[in-house]
């Protein structure tokens, strides 16, 4: 059960961290497209 519990925890970071990517990129290409 907690290994399962590590590997759930492993998917929700991964996941956190793509959203984080993408609001950056979405950002990023904001700030070019206003250039």
């Amino acid at each position: 059960m907690i290994a399962n519990y590590k590997v759930e925890l492993s998917h929700e970071i991964e996941a956190r961290k793509a959203k984080l990517l993408a609001r950056k990129a979405a950002h990023d290409a904001k700030k070019a497209g206003k250039r």
